[in-house]
């Protein structure tokens, strides 16, 4: 079986590298020399249903009838962060894996900061009193 270690590189009319297979490496470059680099993935039936692009630095994940997830793993394979098209659910943590989540504001400044393990909320560095774990929050009541 021929083995090959050369890249094969590919060029656009004049002559400029746009796309780059390295097998050494495993790695596929798209893109430079004035042309932004997309990769689209179709499904069965032929309807993109994945697009990241290079320019913008963007992907977008499903459409067209299909539901676009996103799943981060951890190096055990547990599920950290799973994002839902469908139902528009973030879930951080789960089995293994607890899921906290901060927000910022532009000065950089923690403003909230939810932990999945305690179930502690904190607001602009105030804890969050809730007597029932059971208690529904009112945005009115806070």
């Amino acid at each position: 079986m021929p083995r090959y270690y050369d890249s094969l590189q590919m060029v656009d009319r004049d002559g400029r590298q746009t796309i780059r297979l390295d097998p050494e490496h495993g790695n596929i470059t798209l893109g430079g020399a004035g042309k932004d680099g997309d990769v689209s993935l179709r499904n069965n039936y032929g309807v993109l249903t994945v697009h990241i692009n290079g320019q913008r630095g963007s992907m977008v994940l499903g459409g067209e009838r299909e539901d676009g997830d996103l799943t981060l793993r951890n190096r055990d394979n547990a599920t950290a962060i799973h994002m839902s098209g469908n139902s528009g659910d973030v879930t951080l943590g789960g089995p293994g894996v607890n899921g906290d989540m901060s927000l910022y504001n532009n000065d950089g400044d923690r403003t909230i900061q939810m932990q999945g393990s305690s179930g502690r909320i904190t607001v602009n560095g105030q804890r969050l009193s809730v007597p029932d774990p059971e208690t529904v929050l009112d945005a009115g009541a806070v």
